[in-house]
């Protein structure tokens, strides 16, 4: 694979954030062991060169020493609590420059205590500041800024020294020092670099691996969807096979019967029961051809829908006038309260029909007898109109109403009531409302019934009312 192929596989805009977050990680993380010796290393240095004359300062150098790689140790334990802080990368740059240039110069200001004009003990010092130097270099060293900090903030002050001396052997010692810090920045560079480099591909890898990750999470994600559509479809035709067989059994039936009757009918009640019973398996059959085409518009997303003045009180008589006696088959209560004076809703008249009797269906098929069910229209507190059907029936739990809002989802309320449909109100109440603007909430609680609200835009109420769903 090329580099550019392989570099399109990651959005490496977030890969320069993250390498600046580990490489924060590594030097905070290492600085807490290092640093720390910072408060050890002072103590022989302080003892090897002291004298009752600088006493005084002696002991004042080793405090500053102290307090510096006290403040290191502490802002590594700070970056242990970044993620309640929430700094900024770059505040905990400036940190770590900031410690590093005062720890250097804690350093390098002690060559005007131990250097003087006979350079008596001044090599064991040198030696030693810089083997500290050295170890306290290599984490500086992931960030350039932070071994020049540290390491020429220790230099520039024994360069002072050196040059106050003004010997021959002041002026050796600087030289020697010089070519120690330049080697040092080189080594530096080399490090850091190596580190980038090192941070970049670990990054580019872990990004690389969580892409693959999620990839593979999508793919079983979108197996599991196709599995459930799969399941969906066998369990829709499954019942579509007796939705439309039923119906269809009728009017055969009834016809061949109407067809094998004499010319002049005996009893003409029983021929008007034929038609009767003709004419509603037909209106059965055209209710579920129907729904198949309205759900397959509204996946296709042409699900139109007119507007006009809508008499919702009226379409609410309408819709229990057709569905009171499957009501009263069940001795449900169904009980109105549409405002005489509800302005009327700027909407589809047929597709809100449509979604009242769905919602009413709904409730009156799955309500165990004696229950009581409840249409009502409203506005919310924002003003938008609502068309609200509850009932106290069995209720749902959160996965059932999931199940019920998709496409041919037929819960265990519906398996156990063995009550027809083709799954499809809920879902086409959902559609038609989308279509509106507007959307579908519903609300269950098992054991305490179901509350369904088509909600409509604010736009589409012709008047307000104080009343509020």
């Amino acid at each position: 694979m090329s580099d550019a192929t392989a570099n399109d596989l990651v959005d490496q805009s977030d890969i320069p954030e993250r390498v600046s977050q580990l490489r924060l990680k590594v030097i905070y993380q290492n600085r807490l062991v290092i640093v720390s010796l910072g408060i050890l290393v002072p103590a022989p240095i302080a003892y090897l060169n002291w004298n009752a004359a600088q006493a005084a300062w002696i002991s004042a150098w080793f405090v500053l020493i102290v307090l510096c790689a006290t403040a290191g140790v502490g802002s590594a334990l700070l970056f242990r609590r970044r993620a309640a802080l929430q700094w900024k990368d770059d505040v905990w740059y400036r940190l770590f420059y900031l410690t590093n240039l005062c720890t250097g110069l804690a350093w390098g200001s002690g060559s005007w205590l131990f250097f003087n004009a006979t350079l008596d003990g001044s090599a064991y010092f040198y030696l030693l500041i810089l083997a500290s130097l050295s170890v306290t270099a290599v984490p500086a060293g992931i960030f350039f800024k932070g071994f020049a900090a540290l390491s020429f903030g220790g230099f520039i002050p024994f360069a002072a020294r050196c040059i106050w001396l003004d010997s021959e052997q002041s002026w050796l010692i600087l030289a020697v020092g010089a070519v120690t810090v330049i080697g040092a920045t080189l080594v530096s560079l080399i490090i850091g670099r190596a580190l980038s480099r090192s941070f970049y591909t670990s990054v580019y890898n872990t990004l690389l691996a969580r892409q693959a990750v999620e990839a593979s999470n999508q793919a079983v994600e979108a197996k599991l969807e196709a599995e459930r559509a799969n399941r969906a479809k066998s369990a829709f035709l499954t019942n579509m096979s007796h939705e439309l067989r039923t119906p269809l059994n009728a009017i055969l039936g009834f016809a061949e019967i109407l067809s094998d009757m004499p010319d002049v009918p005996k009893d003409a009640e029983k021929l008007r029961n034929y038609a009767k019973y003709i004419q509603q398996s037909g209106d059965h059959l055209l209710r579920l051809i129907n729904e198949i085409l309205d759900i397959s518009r509204a996946e296709a997303g042409k699900l139109s829908v007119a507007h006009e003045a809508v008499d919702v009180a009226q379409l609410a008589e309408e819709t229990y006038v057709l569905l009171h006696d499957q009501a009263a088959a069940k001795s449900i209560d169904v009980s109105l309260q549409v405002p005489d004076d509800y302005a009327s809703l700027w909407a589809d008249p047929v597709r809100v029909k449509q979604v009242l009797v769905n919602l009413l269906a709904n409730a009156v098929k799955y309500c165990p007898e004696r229950s009581h069910v409840t249409v009502s229209a409203g506005y919310t507190r924002k003003g938008e109109p609502v068309l609200q059907v509850a009932d106290d029936g069995a209720g749902m739990t959160e996965d059932e109403v999931q199940v019920a809002l998709s496409v041919f989802g037929r819960n265990q309320q519906a398996d156990q009531c063995r009550s027809e449909g083709t799954g499809l109100g809920l879902p086409i109440v959902k559609a038609i409302m989308e279509a509106h603007g507007g959307r579908f909430e519903i609300s269950s609680l098992v054991g305490q019934g179901t509350i369904a609200r088509a909600i409509f835009p604010v736009r589409h109420a012709a008047g307000h009312s104080e009343r509020v769903c």
